[in-house]
């Protein structure tokens, strides 16, 4: 399986987003996104398996600290476990260590155990928990980090 990372649009990545059940989000736009990102340095990629677009990462400078904020992350059901997810956070590493930055931010929810048993393969520690009013334990957002 061939798999090729290309940094590309808001454009193209909200595209594949909405192919994304569990991301299904209704106020994720172009609008939206470049709001969240605002002037910051930002990093949108879009992986191909087999020329065909199979996912999607979007990351920005957002707590200007000297870590990158892997923001969203994304991959079509078809293509998960080729090695798409990877090959995202690979290019992501290599970009940002190359542009100075000292480590990799992200949040993910509890809920989404698929994605933490993989961070922590991949080498993030959890930094912390952050609660929401009323939500229950699996809603919790849960903030990891690794070291570039």
């Amino acid at each position: 399986m061939d798999i090729t990372i290309k940094e590309s649009t808001l454009d193209e990545a909200i595209r594949i987003n909405k192919q994304i059940p569990e991301l299904e989000e209704p106020h994720f736009t172009k609008a939206y996104c470049e709001q969240k990102c605002g002037s910051k340095e930002k990093l949108v990629l879009i992986a191909y398996l087999n020329k065909e677009p199979a996912g999607y990462l979007i990351g920005f400078d957002h707590h200007e600290d000297g870590s990158f904020y892997c923001w969203m992350v994304g991959v079509l059901l078809k293509f998960r476990r080729k090695g798409v997810l990877t090959s995202l956070m690979q290019y992501q590493d290599k970009w940002a260590k190359k542009k100075g930055y000292t480590g990799i931010r992200l949040k993910t929810r509890n809920k989404r155990r698929e994605m933490l048993a993989y961070l922590v393969k991949y080498g993030f520690s959890f930094a912390r928990v952050i609660k929401k009013g009323h939500e229950t334990p699996e809603e919790y957002r849960i903030c990891m980090e690794k070291k570039l």
